[in-house]
């Protein structure tokens, strides 16, 4: 498992390591999904090794009772490692029956897409 995330990052890092890569074409970021470094061990690991691929904006994800990072947390998190919260993927079920919250939560990041999963 470690040699085919070290593999996905090694791409990553290529394809995202020229300064000239526009982060925003037409104003939409190019964001790393979280969940594809969920391999890499704890948050701190995951949010490290899409930050060394150049990448600013990240999307986390949040499914079926996965616990919440707490939001200070969570900034202290994206801070150290210069990114920026560009969306987050989460359960439909989760939507329903914690919006407010989850709106809440979100703004305090400074998210404002929520993506529904298929």
């Amino acid at each position: 498992m470690k040699t085919s995330f070290a593999i996905a990052e090694a791409l990553l890092m290529a394809c995202f390591a020229s300064s000239a890569l526009a982060q925003e074409p037409e104003g939409l970021p190019i964001s790393a999904q979280l969940y594809t470094a969920r391999d890499a061990g704890t948050l701190d690991q995951q949010l490290s090794v899409i930050e060394k691929t150049g990448i600013k904006y990240v999307e986390t994800f949040r499914f079926f009772g996965m616990p919440e990072v707490p939001v200070e947390e969570m900034k202290a998190s994206l801070a150290k490692h210069h990114l920026k919260l560009s969306g987050t993927h989460i359960a439909f079920s989760e939507l329903a029956d914690n919006l407010p919250h989850i709106v809440e939560y979100n703004k305090a990041l400074g998210n404002t897409r929520l993506i529904v999963p298929a």
